[in-house]
Parts: structure tokens; sequence; C-alpha cells
């Protein structure tokens, strides 16, 4: 039987379950992260995602974690399946480049803005990430969505997808990064821009683009980009700009 300082420690976590469950909506969470407006058109792209619990036989509850706490066993079991919390530090290390983006996480969410194109590795800070996709491509327009889960101090990515945020012609046009990303690529496979236009107005991320056409991703442009005037003369052909340099990025 419960003692009078045992009841009063199960009401006070009750009490306090109670107001987390409320301030967290019932513990229910997105699977994605939160939704930006940067790359959709620009010279950079947005990576975003969302890293949840995993929950476990022994942490699948938080009552069970509350109950336990009270009455001082298995604790540090019934906590194993946690989330990542607030302020979690992710990074983006670009390949080759020495550059390392940083942001934190809220409710296990996280999002990076006008990100430079280029090949990035994501980490976790403070955990191992077992097993997922871990590097990834993105250009100027694209937007990579990331979901995975936490238990313990292993993240187990489930996906990286990277697509398109803009599939109109006009908002591709606006962009001289992707205009130039689309030039670049049509040089090294050899292929029309216009075939290139196309991929890309299917939602297909530069990566994407570049397996497809079978070209490394490099060749969107990291440092060769093409002049303004075969941008320009693009763009004009598509009744974009008429040869000024409208729209630019």
């Amino acid at each position: 039987m419960l003692s009078f300082r045992q009841v009063g420690g199960l009401t006070a976590a009750l009490g306090l379950l109670a107001a987390t469950a409320t301030a967290c909506g019932g513990g229910g969470s997105s699977s994605t992260g939160p939704s930006t407006g940067g790359g959709s058109g620009g010279s950079g792209a947005v990576v975003q995602g969302q890293i949840r619990a995993k929950t476990t036989a022994i942490g699948e509850s938080a009552v069970a974690v509350a109950l336990q706490r009270v009455l001082g066993i298995g604790v540090a079991e019934a906590q194993a399946g946690a989330a990542v919390p607030d302020g979690t530090v992710v990074r983006l290390v670009a390949a080759g480049q020495g550059v390392t983006l940083q942001t934190s996480t809220t409710g296990g969410a996280f999002a990076f803005t006008n990100v430079l194109p280029g090949q990035y590795t994501i980490e976790v800070v403070g955990f191992t990430i077992v097993s997922g996709p871990t590097t990834f491509f993105v250009g100027a327009g694209d937007l990579a969505n990331i979901s995975g889960t936490a238990s313990r101090d292993q993240v187990t990515l489930d996906n990286v997808h990277v697509a398109a945020a803009q599939t109109e012609v006009q908002g591709i046009l606006q962009s001289d990064a992707q205009v130039g990303h689309l030039i670049n690529l049509a040089v090294a496979a050899g292929v029309p821009a216009d075939q290139v236009l196309a991929l890309r107005l299917r939602g297909m991320g530069w990566g994407q683009i570049a397996h497809a056409l079978g070209v490394h991703p490099g060749s969107i442009g990291l440092g060769h980009e093409p002049g303004q005037g075969q941008i320009n003369a693009f763009k004009a052909s598509h009744g974009k700009g008429k040869g000024k340099k409208k729209g630019q990025a």
C-alpha cells in the first residue's frame, strides 16, 4: 500500500503529466519540420525535417514514466524512448568545402534556409546516426525533407527526400541560379537545356536530374556558373526577361 508521501508525489506527477500533455497537444507530432519560404526561387535551398521519439516497450508511456519516478523504480529504462530534447544541435557539413551549417531543434523539428548548392552530410550532436541516408545533394530552389526517429543516443533516418520547391516555368526562370544549373547540366550531359527544364518541371531535385542524365551533381555550377549572357538568352527564349537582368536571384 502506498504511503501518504507516495500518494502525494503521485498526485503531483499526474498533475504535471496532464499539463504537459495539454501543452503538447496530447503528444501528437507532425512528420515534417516547419514550413519555410526560402529556396523556392532564390539561390539557396531549404533543408528541413523532424526527429521523432521512437516508441519502445519500456518507454512508450509517459504515464509509466511518471508512476515509476514516484515509486523510484525503473526510471532510466522508462525514459529510454525519449525524443531529442529542444535545443539539440543539428549540423549540415558540406563535402570538401569546409563549411558547417548549424541549427537547433524545437519539438524535434529543425530547418535550414538559403543553403548553398552542394553535397551535405547531416549530423545530430549527441546522437549516433545508425542507419539511413545521411548524405544528400541540394541546389538552388530545392526543398529537402528529412525524417527520423531517436532512441537513447541513436538516430535512425527514415527518409531524405529532395524535390523542386517550384515547378512552374515562370517561377524557375525568375532565378538566375536555377537557370544556370539547368544550362550547366545540359552542357555536361550533351542534351538541350529544355530537356533539363522538363525534368525540373516534374519536381525533380537537381541531384535526381543529374543522376537521370548520367552526370555528377557538381555539374550544376559550383564555381563555374554560365555567363549572364547565356542565362539572359535562355530566359528571353522562353519569354522571360527579354534579355535583361530582370528577376535575378
